[in-house]
Order: structure tokens, then sequence, then C-alpha cells
């Protein structure tokens, strides 16, 4: 587990989703640990490495020796990695992506996105919480049916109550109109000292306002300036809709996504003589 000096450290690094130590152990089901710069999970038997280092510059072939130096300390059974690029090992890799971030710094929000903020504004009230009501779960659940997901997939949109439980820097931006449905929600957590992170957004199929994830955007926006975030980590690309959504509002690729699961074999005999001999 990391100490409260190592979670310091983490905080005022993180920039990614997984660098938050309560969802990753939320979705993980494992530990969190500090090695050198880089945030794993460890628990039973896997190890989950996050390659994307809090500190140094990106660099595949260190990543690459920090992550067996990892295996041979926790002798996982199951490894899953993701990082902006990965290191030579044979497995099966996931569909690469690109993280989008804004900068608060500059962001000018052009005239088409205020329209939408406008519009929507007028029908939609946004109000904040930490806990996802009956009208949240249903629209949820309403997700995950239509987007035919696989077990890992339903198994992270599932864990989300859980990991809000367990995360009090995450919040939940909702936009309700007149009558009290729920167009639109938006998980955010500003856990990082200088990212918000943008989470997860939702939208409702019957009661649809067009600029709902607008309107929402634009509070979680306003609230990461009020607590002093210079970005905004927008998440990963996923389809041509929402990376259309992410880049009219200023988001620009800045980190590759690739992941790759492989199962670790054990050490022979041999092999563990030998370390046993060079650690003499």
């Amino acid at each position: 587990m990391i100490n409260p000096d190592e979670e310091r450290f983490v905080r005022e690094k993180a920039y990614i989703p997984e660098h938050i130590p309560g969802y990753g152990k939320v979705v993980s089901g494992c530990d969190p640990f500090l090695a050198e710069d880089f945030l794993l999970y460890f628990g039973g038997e896997t190890l989950v490495f996050i390659g994307y280092p809090l500190e140094r510059a990106v660099d595949t072939g260190r990543l690459g020796e920090i992550l067996e130096r990892a295996i041979r300390r926790f002798r996982p059974e199951r490894v899953v990695l993701i990082a902006p690029s990965l290191p030579d090992r044979t497995g099966t890799r996931g569909d690469a992506d690109v993280y989008y971030q804004v900068d608060l710094t500059d962001l000018r929000i052009g005239p088409k996105v205020g329209n939408m903020i406008r519009r929507a504004g007028r029908e939609l009230t946004v109000q904040r919480g930490r806990t996802l009501e009956g009208p949240h779960r249903r629209l949820m659940a309403d997700f995950i049916a239509a987007k035919n997901l696989d077990e890992n997939g339903r198994y992270l949109y599932e864990s989300i109550p859980a990991y809000l439980a367990r995360v009090s820097t995450a919040e939940v931006f909702s936009a309700f109109d007149g009558a009290g449905n729920l167009a639109a929600f938006d998980i955010a957590d500003f856990w990082p000292d200088r990212y918000a992170i943008y989470m997860f957004n939702f939208r409702s199929r019957t009661h649809i306002v067009p600029g709902a994830s607008d309107l929402l955007l634009d509070a979680l926006i306003r609230e990461a300036r009020t607590r002093g975030k210079t970005k905004i980590n927008l998440g990963l690309g996923i389809n041509e809709g929402v990376t259309h959504f992410k880049r009219k509002w200023g988001g620009h690729a800045f980190l590759n996504h690739e992941s790759l699961g492989f199962e670790n074999q054990a050490p022979s005999l041999f092999e563990l003589l030998v370390r046993r001999w060079q650690n003499r």
C-alpha cells in the first residue's frame, strides 16, 4: 500500500484517471503501490501496472525495466498494463486510443458551443451531488444495455456507485428539465492537485435536450477553475462522436493509450536458484 507521503506525491503529479488511488482500487479490486514514479495496483493474483510516469518523461525502455521488477516483486499470475507505448511483450492487446485534455489557462469557448450552452440552459438546471439516485441508475442501466458491453465494461460502470462512495473528491453534475426529468449527468473527479478529471458522461435517450452535455461540461469547468485546476483530462476519444465533442471544446490529444494483458509464467527451479545466487 502507498503511505501518506507517497499519496501526496501521487496527488501532486496525477494527470490520468488511473492515477487516482481510490478509483483505481475500486475498479481493479487491488491495492495501490508505487514503483519509482509509476503507480500500480496489486491484489490476489493480478498486477495492474499504470505505465504513465508521475515525474519523468515517457520512456518505454525504462517502463519495461520497472514493470519486470514489479513482476518479480509481486509474482502475479496475470498482468494488465496500460501505457502510452508498450514494451516488447507477447499478450492480448486492446484497442489503441488517445487521452484528450483542455488547458484552462487559455480556454476560449467558441460561439457555437456558447449557443448550445445558452439553449440548454433555458430548459435545464444543473445540480451537483455525490450520489446516484434512481433516475441516474436507470439512465446508466439503459446506457449499459444499449452499448452491449463485455464483462469488463459492465464491471467498470457497475463499480461507479462504489467509486463515488469511496472517493470524496468525485462529484455528480446532473441536468434536470422543468418536469424533473434527468436529461444527462457527468461524473468528475477533483482529487489531483493540478487536474480535474472528466470521468463519465451519460445522456438520456428519452429526455433529449440539445446541448445538455455542453451545459454540464461548462459547469464542470467553472468548478475546476474555482478549485484552482489548470487542466482537465477529458478522457479517451472512444469514438468519432465523443472525439468531436471533446475537440469542439478545445480538447487536444496529449497522450496515447495502449493496453496489454498477459499471463505471467511461474519461474522454473533453475531460475529461482539463479536469482537466489545473485541475491547472495
